[in-house]
């Protein structure tokens, strides 16, 4: 009996309906963005899977989800700020530090 419940348990837990609940509303938008472009998925599990996992997009952003709470995060380069005068080296420098890109 046992054997028999964790199958469906099993099956269930894989099922793209649970997954797809899981998924933010924009995760198409960001597979587009995505800098290694969108692969092909063959579950809502491997899709959640791969947002986890800290996404490079396009114009220096990275994108992840947290498993616990559930939620965004989004994070954003420098470079791709307006920064006022970021143009003018009277009031701007970049500077590379070791072991950032």
């Amino acid at each position: 009996m046992s054997a028999c419940t964790n199958r469906v348990f099993r099956s269930a837990s894989l099922s793209d309906v649970v997954w797809q609940a899981k998924l933010p509303k924009d995760y198409t938008e960001v597979l587009m963005k995505a800098k290694d472009g969108a692969r092909g998925f063959d579950s809502k599990k491997q899709i959640f899977d791969y947002l986890c996992s800290k996404v490079p997009l396009h114009g220096h952003e990275s994108y992840w989800l947290v498993r616990s709470p559930l939620g965004v995060c989004r994070s954003q380069g420098a470079e791709a700020l307006g920064i006022a005068w970021g143009d003018d080296n009277r009031y701007w420098e970049w500077h590379q530090r070791g072991g950032s890109t």
